[in-house]
């Protein structure tokens, strides 16, 4: 006798019934589990279309969030696998910051997190496995990923964090860069400095590793220089060959160039992943931090510090974005039509070593 199995029929997921039904998936979602942000008539309308397409939750799925979402909302953080890695092998203690933040944030206010990935928790129509799933109400993230944001935002609140993007059906966190630059350009100015070269990627033609951080940072720093009447010599303009990762002879080049007779800066605004480079450079050529040129790095990344000094930098506040991501993310997640926000949290510039009084 011969038994012939037959092979279960495809469960239809919460993106199909969403679709019949012209509703979010993520309000389908909160339907099926009765949430108290979903009418009752949408609920029965949602509960009706389910029951006819034959709709059967994922058990392991409902075991987990029955066991950690409990009453209140979980959130997924979505990042890239890389900073991922980067973060959680400390490599890099700037996303760890972040997410640890954002963890922070979310607990204080009851709602729970669950990590996820790019490009291995997100579904081919754009939707996360935890959010299709019921797992999770709402994403932060803090990917630069313009059609992802927008994919994912036809599916669930989304809050992007320190990342700027062109989806308008997302909130937006950022550092107050402007802000950033006026701080750091006032602080060199109360120590006598006017000749203040800046060392960032700078925007030029077909260059992709320049991100909206530092084409900001350019406008607001050309132009705040331009205020003040402090020299701003076409040197101190020109972009330099870049390669992520491999920036020494990208400092050279710099160096090369700002460091002539009449125009030599007095100071620079840098990242802190380049201020060793930059000293070991300087160094070589007879030039001295803090003596002959003052330094101040951007992001407080303590292990990208030069070993012979401790490296003046300006920190982002990531605690105050969290909170704020997080605040904007309940919003949403009760008025998922209300008008799309976007929010500049300011830093700190933290004071230390490679900073002195201009002596020209």
């Amino acid at each position: 006798m011969h038994f012939v199995m037959s092979k279960p029929a495809p469960n239809i997921s919460v993106n199909a019934i969403a679709r019949k039904i012209n509703l979010s998936p993520s309000t389908v979602s909160r339907a099926l589990r009765g949430h108290p942000a979903i009418s009752e008539a949408t609920c029965r309308k949602v509960r009706k279309a389910a029951d006819e397409a034959g709709y059967v939750p994922n058990k392991s799925f409902q075991r987990y969030f029955k066991t950690m979402h409990r009453p209140n909302p979980t959130v997924a953080l979505l990042v890239s696998q890389e900073h991922h890695n980067l973060a959680y092998s400390r490599q890099d203690e700037f996303f760890l910051r972040l997410y640890m933040a954002i963890q922070s944030a979310l607990r204080a206010q009851g709602m729970h997190m669950v990590l996820a990935s790019t490009p291995t928790d997100v579904m081919e129509d754009g939707n996360l496995f935890a959010v299709d799933e019921g797992v999770a109400e709402g994403v932060i993230t803090n990917q630069d990923d313009n059609a992802m944001i927008a994919a994912l935002a036809k599916h669930t609140p989304v809050v992007v964090i320190n990342q700027d993007t062109l989806c308008r059906h997302a909130d937006v966190v950022l550092p107050d860069v402007a802000r950033c630059v006026m701080d750091q350009v006032d602080y060199l100015r109360q120590r006598g400095h006017r000749r203040i070269a800046c060392f960032r990627v700078r925007y030029t033609a077909g260059l992709h590793v320049c991100k909206w951080q530092d084409r900001r940072f350019w406008q607001e720093y050309e132009q705040y220089l331009r205020e003040l009447g402090l020299p701003l010599p076409p040197q101190y303009l020109e972009p330099n060959d870049w390669q992520p990762y491999h920036h020494d002879q990208a400092v050279a080049a710099f160096i090369d160039r700002v460091f002539q007779p009449g125009i030599a800066p007095t100071a620079i605004l840098t990242y802190d992943l380049y201020a060793r480079q930059l000293i070991e450079q300087l160094g070589r050529r007879g030039v001295r931090v803090p003596e002959d040129v003052s330094i101040i790095g951007f992001d407080d990344a303590t292990h990208n510090e030069p070993a012979s000094l401790a490296l003046t930098t300006f920190r982002q506040d990531f605690d105050a974005m969290a909170r704020a991501a997080v605040r904007l993310l309940r919003e949403r997640l009760r008025e998922p039509e209300k008008p799309t926000e976007f929010v500049e949290i300011g830093g700190q510039l933290v004071e230390r070593d490679s900073v002195a009084a201009c002596r020209d």
